[in-house]
């Protein structure tokens, strides 16, 4: 593996977690849920589209943590805004 930094993973992760008071997965998660709002409410690609582009092996498995992140599905989402 390429290491840029210098840095073991796990250090990084420690670091990332100290820093900015949240876990690397979780970051990761909101960056993800924030581009599919805003491929929802910004283009025409269907829901299937924007699971596999953010990197979604399964459009099931991308609405049900959308709407654990959100509140409301992918679809729901889309129409509301």
């Amino acid at each position: 593996m390429y290491n840029l930094s210098g840095y073991s993973a796990p250090v990084v992760i420690n670091a990332f977690k100290r820093y900015l008071n949240r876990s690397v997965v979780s970051y990761m998660k909101e960056i993800r849920t924030d581009y599919a709002k805003r491929l929802l409410s910004t283009t025409n690609l269907t829901i299937l589209e924007i699971s596999y582009k953010l990197g979604y092996s399964s459009i099931s498995h991308f609405s049900k943590l959308f709407k654990q992140e959100v509140g409301l599905t992918p679809s729901e989402y889309r129409e509301r805004h």
